[in-house]
């Protein structure tokens, strides 16, 4: 079997700078009570990495305290979170990625009303929920279009890592009802390149491994676009979960990884898969 990674996979920059941000106020205030507003990223073994060098996750403001270091996390807060962090908190440090702190820029400035092509309750759709002043609607299938008012012109904004497969089939709907929109949101061309490269891969591979987390938006929609090209794809998120019988017929495997997995997360996934494989002609490794 032959193991072959994708041109593009793992952190994007967004995620690489959070995390960053996180090892610096590490060091910059050792001693003090470091904490995360909010999981930093979507990744349970980044979670924990961060714990280890000792910022620790919260999810109530009511976990703050006077004395604290408040990091945000990258998929950003509302408003009404943010001003009570820097009310309460001692050092507040922004760590939103840069393309989400654009998109509620964006719908801070809309005049327009405004629907939000996203997951409901996913934490950056309600980020930029929570900086909004004007009427707006979160949108993820195209059945949550019905009952808007045709007659109105619509902001679109989309979250920034939106299945591509979802945003088009919003986009044809709105046509179809002959809606008036405008599209302003900053989209991840990381996802892009992902995905891009997921396609490469799929055009030569028997079986895609996903490598990420399960709550992690992007890493599902890798999974998801790998079988959209009728490839057989798993998401994984330990090695522990591998096993021989799942490569029994596969000769060419290729692997992809969300934006929130760590390097050290798709290497240990790998290993195991080549452990599994060994001794069966089959374990070569493709950069």
């Amino acid at each position: 079997m032959e193991i072959i990674k994708a041109d593009v996979l793992g952190f994007c920059k967004g995620v690489e700078n959070a995390i960053s941000i996180v090892i610096y106020s590490c060091e910059e205030y050792r001693g003090r009570s470091i904490k995360i507003y909010g999981e930093l990223a979507h990744n349970k073994k980044v979670i924990e990495y961060i714990e280890r060098l000792g910022a620790k996750t919260i999810h109530s403001l009511d976990e703050i305290n006077s004395s604290d270091v408040v990091i945000i996390r990258a998929h950003g807060i509302s408003d009404a979170e943010r001003k009570y962090i820097e009310n309460t908190a001692s050092v507040v440090i922004d760590a939103t990625c840069p393309l989400v702190l654009r998109n509620q820029e964006k719908m801070r400035a809309s005049a327009l009303p405004t629907l939000i092509f996203g997951i409901k309750g996913h934490s950056e759709t309600k980020a930029v929920e929570g900086v909004s002043s004007s009427w707006y609607k979160v949108v993820t299938v195209p059945e949550d279009l019905d009952g808007i008012d045709v007659t109105e012109k619509y902001n679109v904004i989309m979250q920034t890592t939106f299945e591509s497969s979802l945003s088009s089939a919003l986009f044809s709907r709105l046509d179809k009802m002959g809606i008036s929109y405008t599209v302003s949101s900053s989209v991840c061309y990381a996802s892009k390149k992902r995905r891009e490269a997921l396609g490469k891969l799929a055009s030569s591979c028997d079986m895609i491994v996903v490598i990420g987390d399960r709550m992690s938006a992007n890493t599902n929609a890798l999974r998801n676009e790998a079988e959209g090209y009728g490839v057989r794809a798993v998401l994984i998120e330990s090695e522990d979960e591998i096993e021989e019988s799942m490569f029994s017929s596969v000769r060419r495997l290729g692997i992809s990884a969300g934006s929130s997995a760590p390097p050290f997360q798709i290497d240990a996934v790998i290993k195991r898969i080549r452990a599994v494989c060994d001794g069966k002609e089959n374990a070569n490794e493709v950069e």
